[in-house]
């Protein structure tokens, strides 16, 4: 059988039943792809161990304030090490005075004095006139022995700043242990909570029947009596479980650092080899490897140090110190010029016993310690 369609084209009833045919498939797959896109979108969107991990190591706020107090730390050591170097000053200063004795050397250091003027009876060196002196001055100082005491605040703050590191990588791995622990738990609030609304489901079925055979008269009033007590606690069950799964989700999400009334769908968990380890083995690798303890062990040097530090005073100082100046009666001036290089060395002779006691209160406390 035959059809003729527009412009004299014919068509017979095999080739559109096909068509039909081929439209309906079309139109139940595109129909299952509508019902089944959100369900591919929650599975995009669904949260997995390893991304919760990643999250609260991203977000977390302890892990921010462990990354400040480790730059800290390394500026504290950058600190330190400047100090074993030379210091280097530019000053300018001041002076406008009649005090003869200082009139008198400002116009020396001003290359301004004239021996003709000096034997000159009109000119008082007693009644000097008014002078004005500006200084300025380029200073260098440099440390050359602090008894250890440098070398032990260098060593003080370089295992301090190890220490952080290692706090760091410890709240590392702390927060994504706690986000793993908080997936997990909202994982086990969410069974529980399934397997209390399938529990109530049951025991709600049982009720009922139960209820037909009471009013057939083959049940006691105590029977359905022990019914609804048994429904209603399973009812309390599943609410306290809803509740449990609230606190678990609030809980992974602060754990990730996003609002804790926001919705996570849980990826399905991923299977676990089974891992054997010795105890031994264990033991030793912790005591090799974990941050914690590696931090512990810096701090507990860095302590040790203050010993040195304390012990430096018993030992010379020796520092030298180099300046040029430029003296002149203008501003930043530098008719007059003159240099001089100073060293300076200082022996703590007698501080009232307050160094030695000092030194022995650290020493006790140390040996405490370790």
């Amino acid at each position: 059988m035959y059809w003729e369609l527009a412009d004299g084209i014919c068509v017979d009833y095999i080739t559109i039943s096909l068509y039909d045919h081929i439209m309906k498939m079309t139109l139940t797959k595109f129909t299952l792809l509508v019902l089944l896109l959100p369900a591919l979108l929650w599975a995009e969107e669904s949260l997995t161990v390893r991304q919760a991990m990643r999250d609260a190591t991203a977000n977390h706020p302890l892990l921010r304030a462990a990354e400040a107090r480790a730059q800290s730390a390394h500026a504290q050591a950058r600190q330190a090490r400047g100090y074993r170097l030379p210091s280097i000053d530019l000053s300018e200063s001041f002076v406008r005075t009649s005090n003869p004795a200082e009139a008198f050397a400002f116009q020396m250091n001003q290359e301004r004095f004239n021996m003709s003027e000096f034997g000159n009876p009109a000119n008082d060196p007693n009644n000097p006139n008014l002078l004005n002196t500006y200084m300025t001055r380029a200073e260098a100082t440099l440390p050359v022995f602090t008894g250890g005491m440098l070398h032990a605040r260098t060593l003080q703050a370089t295992r301090m700043a190890r220490a952080a590191d290692s706090d760091l990588t410890r709240t590392r791995e702390t927060v994504a242990l706690d986000a793993a622990t908080a997936w997990l738990n909202l994982s086990k609030a969410r069974e529980y909570r399934d397997l209390m609304q399938r529990s109530l489901a049951t025991a709600e079925a049982h009720q009922k029947r139960a209820q037909e055979y009471f009013n057939q008269g083959m049940l006691a009033p105590s029977d359905i009596l022990r019914a609804e007590v048994f429904v209603a606690e399973i009812r309390e069950y599943a609410a306290r479980s809803e509740e449990q799964e609230n606190l678990a989700q609030a809980a992974l999400n602060f754990q990730r650092g996003r609002p804790q009334d926001e919705s996570v769908l849980l990826a399905e968990q991923d299977s676990v080899s089974e891992y054997h380890v010795d105890t031994a083995i264990a033991v030793e690798l912790a005591q090799d490897l974990r941050p914690d303890l590696r931090a512990a062990h810096d701090k507990l040097a860095a302590g040790q140090a203050e010993i040195a530090v304390a012990r430096s005073t018993f030992l010379p100082q020796i520092g030298v110190v180099a300046h040029y100046d430029w003296y002149d009666d203008q501003l930043f001036g530098d008719h007059g010029e003159s240099w001089a290089i100073m060293g300076q060395a200082k022996l703590n002779l007698f501080h009232g016993g307050a160094d030695r006691n000092a030194e022995e209160s650290l020493s006790r406390r140390t040996s405490r310690r370790t």
